[in-house]
């Protein structure tokens, strides 16, 4: 017990390390999903729509209290009409939104209140529950939660420099967006393995809920919550082959991040392996 104690406090600090320790969730979640893929894995034709939503705390049972809502649409289409029937465009965009569903308690009368820990989660809200943002079937060219608000570890003496790690917080409030076109491999053994080129461009954030409130400049009034999520916006571009497999969509893409935030996670050399699970 005492070598773990010293290893968290060696390498967590704020946030992780006010959320250490036991807790109970209960909670009820349903999800609706229509699909017309052509493909579960690699689809050309079709469309995708997919609805998430947890509720938990529910008659005050267990520590977490929250609502979260994902929503997940896809469209592929052949470009047939353009005389390019082996060419499909995909569209597809992602939502999420997580709510607190319980007030911190107040403190008795004569306690001080502790300062909260640096991007705190929402009262009700523990890591596991956050959404995240970075990684394959997520957004390519980040690392896997390699977006969004993160916290510095300790270094072996206890305190972080420059080049210390950051552990992913998550957030409140997600959107991602992406356009591709993909084309059958030409030869016979691409052929086989059903391999299929592909270029996409690709957009997302992601932000705790008070991270959306903004400082306001001098003399200027605070900028509003949709213009501070636009600012956060990160983007990505990049080629790649996708194979299917009994895994799910398998990818090799060589990737090039258009834009990034301080603390972002990307992949240094620009190629990322990822495997995707099957789409419906």
């Amino acid at each position: 017990g005492k070598v773990v104690a010293e290893a968290l406090n060696r390498t967590r600090i704020g946030t992780m390390r006010a959320r250490i320790g036991l807790s109970a969730k209960s909670s009820l979640k349903h999800s609706f999903s229509r699909a017309s893929l052509d493909d579960a894995i690699l689809p050309t034709r079709g469309a995708l729509l997919r609805l998430t939503t947890e509720v938990a705390g529910l008659g005050g049972v267990g520590d977490a209290a929250f609502q979260k809502h994902t929503a997940e649409a896809r469209v592929h289409t052949p470009l047939a009409a353009l005389g390019l029937p082996q060419l499909s465009l995909s569209v597809a965009a992602t939502l999420g939104l997580l709510l607190p569903r319980r007030a911190a308690p107040l403190p008795a009368t004569g306690d001080s209140v502790p300062p909260p820990a640096p991007l705190m989660p929402p009262h009700g809200v523990f890591l596991p529950d956050r959404l995240f943002l970075g990684g394959p079937n997520s957004l390519w060219g980040f690392r896997t939660h390699g977006v969004g608000p993160r916290e510095q570890r300790h270094t072996s003496t206890g305190l972080p420099h420059a080049k210390t790690p950051r552990d992913s917080l998550g957030g409140e409030v997600l959107a991602t967006s992406s356009l591709s076109l993909s084309a059958p491999m030409p030869g016979r053994q691409f052929e086989k393995l059903g391999a299929r080129a592909h270029a996409f461009a690709s957009a997302g954030a992601l932000h705790s809920l008070g991270g959306l409130t903004g400082t306001a400049a001098e003399g200027l009034p605070p900028p509003s919550p949709g213009a501070a999520f636009v600012a956060g916006l990160r983007s990505c571009i990049g080629v790649g082959l996708a194979f299917p497999t009994p895994l799910g969509r398998l990818e090799v893409n060589l990737t090039q991040v258009l834009r990034r935030m301080p603390g972002d996670s990307v992949v240094r050399n620009g190629l990322q392996v990822g495997i995707s699970p099957p789409a419906a």
